[in-house]
């Protein structure tokens, strides 16, 4: 049915002439299903020629089909953006695409077109989705609000406020606001039904017109995430990026809270002006170093801050410049080719390596002179070519014994770079039959960190000619130096076996070119793909970004203790990790972002009963073996003043013998505080009152400091027999607790 509303949508744009003609041509498509269809995901922005996938390939279609089929896109909405390459097979971006001009904020954006082919007729359904980039900053209708508030307004009073809007969406979306200062204000933010927030200014103080009559607040949609693009090569000290602007931080913010860069691979790269709010490059990057052939490249790092803790997301993508050229790896070839050797003969030559990507690439071949021979490129699944010398006019051995030609290797670049191989052919005498492999393609699989000498696979290939024209030797002839650093065949039997170290970290699957020469000089290649399988080598890794020494003990439930990062380089079971804390402690571990963790309190602290932790946090992958790593937080409880001091006793009863020493010690009251240090220091007070009309004070005294009791006159039995009279202990917190 989509076919049949799409083909009548076109015919309401033609000719009544044109219409006839359109009516026959799609009831041929309606009598054809959909030979196949294939998705394919690319971020917005990438730029013009950018490699969008290999539709050649992924929907089984040789690129001969492609010409003679007059293979086409077909589409009403995306012919501006996508483009057909018949000779590669692959579809390329025709124009830089913006996301948010293409679709706004609906979710997924994606373009939906066909591939159209003649004789026979069949299409092919094919849709790119088109992923969202963080290229725009939330922004506010309106620069400043203005509330007249009456000072009598109460507590829990609310404002609403304007919210900001962000053309990005998922990830890269608004996710938060900020209200600076918040010792008056604080925010509240609700979700709503179209995915937004509503944002609610709310009074938290009392408001006092005659102390201020005006205040100013300063609301920010901050950056959670955000990217940067940076060529490489770029000097010491080159800016980056602002920072700061980018993610909505006050510079003070900064240095209050120390902030600093959490990262695996972008510190040794990338600094912080904290005096600036910028990103610098810190050393001269070399993107070929740091990422060889991946794509896209880039570094990826947090920026951390404390009190209150919080944590930013950044991206820097490092584009290549074409600073290498294309280089063979030896600077000669020979090859011997029998004279008898046939019209359309193939002979396999070393590819040329280029480091740089992209446009900057490798792009063509070229060989001069082309009176014997002429080049042919095999595009190949990892996106190199093969390169084949075909023989187009037969070689006579009397005539020229020896021919001398130069491979050149083009990039793309500006200025272009090229280098070059000489290939000194020698025409010998027949040969007539090429080796053949028994397969084109072989299979393996091999665990990682297999020892030295393992064999991997058996390649085999036969000769029908007889004597020294038959005997086969076997080369590895990959260009990429990792390969032959860890592979190597055999020359005469084909066992490929290992010499170096398999990691399945580095490389999960490897493509070995096999070539069989015989002796007369023809040739055959096979491929070798391995799978390499993983195993469980990697223990987690427990990486502790932000911590406090210190807590108080009248700390919040939930309140952020330090922040964690696990990561275990082992894929699949071997590496999902799981976490977990020493039992009979008030914290637990509360998972913020993939593989971000909050070790938090959760339940209320008492530095009297418990003055210390330990926190040990334990990870453990589901690996089997399981392998698993610990590190112990040692958390010191700051003490508050939440105990009042106690006597040992609630009355005290004494004796005295009248005609006494004024300033005799009459009796000890004591009182104890569970609090700590200056909180736990007791002092003792005589309460006012009165006996018979008369202060107490005027019979006895108390020490501050040591709670002993003072006759303070010479006292007269006739006169008074027994009187009482209260002390009231206080401790030296603030504000201070006291009892009596």
């Amino acid at each position: 049915m989509e076919d049949k509303a799409f083909c009548s949508s076109d015919l309401k744009m033609v000719s009544d002439t044109m219409r006839r003609q359109v009516l026959l041509f799609v009831s041929v498509l309606f009598l054809c299903s959909v030979a196949g269809q294939v998705t394919y995901s690319v971020p917005e922005e990438m730029a013009k020629g950018s490699f969008v996938g290999n539709i050649a390939q992924d929907l089984g279609l040789d690129a001969k089909r492609l010409k003679s089929g007059k293979a086409r896109v077909f589409t009403r909405d995306s012919t501006a953006y996508v483009e057909l390459n018949r000779e590669r097979g692959s579809l390329l971006l025709k124009e830089r695409i913006d996301r948010e001009a293409l679709c706004e904020q609906t979710m997924p954006c994606a373009l939906h077109f066909q591939i159209l082919l003649e004789d026979p007729m069949e299409f092919y359904s094919v849709t790119v989705e088109i992923t969202d980039i963080n290229d725009n900053p939330p922004i506010f209708m309106l620069n400043e609000a203005q509330f007249n508030i009456s000072e009598s307004a109460q507590i829990g009073t609310t404002f609403t406020l304007d919210r900001a809007t962000d053309l990005d969406v998922g990830e890269n979306d608004l996710k938060a606001y900020v209200l600076k200062p918040t010792d008056i204000f604080s925010l509240k933010t609700n979700n709503q039904g179209e995915g937004g927030r509503n944002v609610e200014m709310v009074l938290n103080t009392p408001l006092d017109r005659e102390k201020y009559d005006h205040l100013t607040l300063v609301l920010t949609a901050p950056e959670l995430k955000v990217s940067y693009s940076v060529p490489e090569e770029m000097p010491k000290g080159s800016l980056v990026g602002n920072m700061a602007k980018d993610f909505g931080l006050d510079v003070k913010r900064l240095k209050s809270g120390n902030a600093r860069i959490f990262s695996r691979e972008g510190g040794e790269y990338v600094e912080m002006n904290k005096e600036r709010g910028v990103l610098l490059i810190k050393n001269r990057i070399d993107r070929e170093a740091l990422c060889a052939q991946t794509t896209p490249c880039a570094l990826h790092f947090q920026i951390i801050l404390e009190n209150p803790m919080e944590f930013y997301s950044v991206t820097i993508e490092i584009t290549d410049v074409n600073d290498n050229p294309p280089s063979f790896e030896k600077n000669d070839v020979k090859i011997k080719i029998s004279e008898s050797a046939v019209r359309g003969a193939k002979f396999i030559l070393d590819r040329a390596v280029d480091l740089d990507v992209g446009v900057n690439g490798l792009q063509r071949y070229k060989l001069d002179p082309t009176d014997n021979f002429v080049l042919r490129l095999h595009d190949q699944a990892d996106g190199t070519k093969n390169v084949e010398m075909i023989l187009e006019k037969p070689l006579d051995r009397e005539k020229q014994e020896h021919i001398s030609l130069v491979l050149t290797a083009l990039d793309g670049g500006e200025p272009q770079m090229t280098g070059t191989m000489q290939i000194i052919i020698t025409v010998l005498d027949a040969n007539d039959n090429a080796p053949v492999f028994t397969q084109k393609t072989y299979k393996a699989t091999v665990t990682e960190n297999s020892p030295k000498g393992t064999v991997v696979a058996t390649v085999t290939a036969s000769d029908a000619d007889e004597g020294s024209n038959s005997k086969i030797t076997y080369s590895i002839t990959n260009t990429q130096e990792h390969v032959r650093k860890i592979f190597k065949v055999n020359s005469e039997n084909g066992e490929v076996s290992l010499i170096g170290n398999i990691d399945f970290e580095r490389n999960k699957h490897f493509q070995i070119n096999i070539r069989a020469n015989d002796n007369g000089g023809l040739t055959d290649s096979c491929k070798v793909v391995i799978d390499v399988v993983d195993m469980n080598d990697n223990k987690p890794e427990i990486n502790i970004m932000s911590k406090s020494n210190v807590i108080s003990e009248d700390s919040e439930i939930y309140t952020v203790v330090t922040m964690i990062n696990i990561e275990d380089r082992d894929s699949g079971e071997n590496g999902n990790v799981k976490c977990f804390l020493n039992e009979n402690i008030p914290f637990i571990l509360k998972s913020s972002t993939n593989n971000f963790y909050s070790l938090v309190t959760d339940s209320e602290l008492d530095r009297e009963r418990a003055s210390e932790y330990n926190i040990t946090v334990s990870c453990s992958d589901e690996g089997v073996p399981s392998l698993s790593s610990s590190v112990t937080l040692t958390l010191q409880i700051s003490d508050v003043n939440d105990n009042a001091p106690v006597f040992e006793r609630s009355s005290y009863e004494a004796y005295i013998v009248e005609n006494n020493t004024p300033g005799l010690s009459i009796f000890t009251v004591k009182a104890t505080d569970a609090d700590w240090n200056q909180n736990a220091r007791v002092s003792y007070i005589l309460e006012d009152s009165s006996v018979n009309g008369v202060p107490v004070s005027s019979y006895v005294s108390v020490s501050a400091d040591s709670g002993v009791i003072h006759a303070v006159r010479s006292f007269d039995y006739e006169q008074i027999k027994d009187f009482r009279f209260h002390v009231k202990a206080q401790d030296g917190g603030s504000p201070p607790l006291s009892s009596n």
